[in-house]
């Protein structure tokens, strides 16, 4: 099994962290990129100092995922990759060695991993990386099939690699049990997502009114979320619940743009202009369109552990999720959220129609999934137990 770091972890030396971001193909704030920014906020908190050097190509501009950077004030350096054969970020991670002076190196992905590997290589330094398992690509294509042989291959070269539950450390010790791998369970920044001090009202701008039932979405609009099984099945439950409306808040990653407009042609189909929404909100506002739902709808194909499902239970919603990844590590089936299998269509619908017509259960559900996150997947505890992974590859 994975080893799972206690958060009880004795309290160590101040460290500076340089982590690694590949972000040539991102363009808004995924899960990633959320617990990027959660970890290096909590690691500053706690009076590390952390410098993040992420690897971008000039031509894209400035991207919502750039611009929360500097909003959240994040420490950042952004190196242009105009080629994945180019290796400018391979120097500036050398330089920033040498100028930062680094005590850890942190990776996030598949290019980073392996500057992280070369960097540590050439300076000593010990290297670990954050791994969400292997959810961009299905296992059909070619990148589904080398992309996992690749990181196999760099991960037996570093220290430690961080997964965010036990059913992705399985994925990888599975393949390869010589890749030492923590547990630590995301964070989520119960401040930040707390109904006492955020209010919704999205509503009325969603769909010109504040008294209808919203299930709302969160994520890319990509086929391993799940978007077209959400749309066939809000064909079904508007048929009972006319009251009810679903909003997705998300954009196409490059290259899915048709994935996008078949999505929007089949609600045009279905009939559901009315009732179904894709829009988007600046990262900022994620706690106030989470507030403007009343149940949360996670119908993935693939996930390791969704932040939407730990921010929706932070803010008091229940969740209907797929049991993929880790979900069935954190939500007990009826009691602080409700599972399907993916792909099921009908238990989905089975089970938003009992949070739409029970609110009382709902409301307990809400609760339950709250009281979950405070005892177990605070922000702390996330950076504690990080904190002791640093600690145990420095020494």
């Amino acid at each position: 099994m994975p080893n799972t770091v206690s958060p009880d972890c004795p309290k160590g030396k101040q460290r500076r962290i340089l982590f690694l971001r590949n972000s040539r193909g991102i363009t808004d704030i995924t899960g990633a990129e959320t617990y990027l920014i959660n970890v290096i906020s909590g690691l500053r908190r706690a009076g590390h100092e952390v410098m993040l050097l992420t690897a971008d190509m000039s031509t894209k501009g400035e991207t919502p995922w750039v611009r929360a950077l500097t909003d959240r004030q994040i420490p950042h350096e952004i190196v242009d990759v105009p080629s994945k054969f180019s290796l400018a970020d391979m120097r500036a991670a050398m330089r920033l060695v040498k100028e930062f002076k680094p005590d850890v190196l942190h990776a996030m992905d598949h290019r980073s991993d392996a500057v992280a590997v070369w960097t540590a290589a050439r300076t000593g330094l010990p290297a670990v990386a954050s791994f969400f398992g292997w959810t961009n690509w299905a296992k059909t294509t070619l990148r589904g099939r080398l992309y996992p042989i690749f990181d196999r291959l760099v991960m037996r070269r570093l220290k430690r690699v961080i997964v965010d539950s036990a059913y992705v450390g399985e994925q990888i010790r599975s393949a390869n049990a010589n890749v030492q791998v923590a547990v630590i369970q995301n964070g989520v920044d119960l401040e930040r997502f707390d109904p006492t001090r955020v209010s919704g009202g999205y509503k009325n701008q969603w769909f010109g009114a504040e008294d209808v039932f919203c299930v709302g979405m969160i994520g890319r609009l990509h086929p391993n979320k799940g978007h077209a099984d959400m749309a066939e099945a809000a064909a079904q439950l508007v048929e009972k619940h006319p009251e009810l409306r679903f909003v997705v808040l998300g954009d196409p990653p490059t290259g899915y743009e048709e994935f996008a407009d078949d999505l929007r042609a089949r609600l045009r189909a279905l009939g559901l202009t009315e009732h179904f929404v894709i829009t988007n909100v600046p990262s900022s506002e994620i706690p106030r369109a989470i507030a403007s739902f009343d149940v949360t709808a996670l119908p993935s194909y693939m996930e390791s552990l969704s932040y939407v499902m730990l921010e929706s239970m932070a803010m008091h919603k229940p969740v209907a999720s797929a049991r993929v990844g880790g979900h069935g590590e954190l939500i007990s089936h009826g009691e602080n959220g409700l599972l399907f299998e993916p792909g099921d269509i009908s238990a989905m619908v089975d089970l938003i129609d009992q949070l739409v017509s029970d609110p009382d259960a709902a409301s307990r559900m809400g609760r339950a999934g709250f009281e979950t996150m405070r005892d177990r997947y605070s922000t702390d505890a996330m950076i504690a137990r990080t904190c002791a992974v640093y600690d145990e590859v420095i020494s």
